[in-house]
């Protein structure tokens, strides 16, 4: 996306469970290493997260109900170039005073590459085959 660009996408949260459910919906951070696409603890925020917002923070959904939501990206004008990385949370957790809480989520990931445009182009080029037919490659 180009630094000033806004766009927006919509999601679907829905609700398994047999009894109503309030399901909050976030963006958190991610990042991609050598263990690839690893997401942060809990709400963690990092850049990307700060340009992201939900329609709706808190849904309530009763059994097999679902909502459609529209998140929105709002990439600043003034944002570097280079890849940023998040995940939209749907969560769900236990009810009740017990000392241990079950929290279950789903994520929609988000790769987002900010720049005037797509990747660098390539630095070699597949020139004609060679006399046993093979393609030689070599530097533009």
């Amino acid at each position: 996306m180009k630094p000033g660009t806004t766009i927006k996408r919509r999601i679907v949260v829905e609700n398994k469970a047999e009894v109503r459910r309030p399901v909050a919906v976030y963006p958190a951070a991610a990042e991609v290493g050598p263990d690839g696409f690893v997401f942060a603890p809990g709400r963690t925020p990092n850049e990307l997260t700060s340009w992201i917002s939900v329609e709706r923070t808190e849904v309530p959904l009763d059994p097999d109900e679902e909502e459609t939501l529209w998140v929105t990206i709002d990439v600043p004008r003034k944002a570097s170039a280079g890849e940023r990385y998040g995940v939209v949370w749907a969560e769900v957790s236990g009810t009740g005073k017990q000392t241990v809480r079950n929290v279950g989520r789903a994520g929609i990931r988000i790769y987002l590459s900010v720049g005037p445009g797509g990747e660098p182009p390539s630095a070699f080029e597949v020139g004609p085959s060679s006399e046993g037919g093979t393609p030689t490659v070599g530097p533009r």
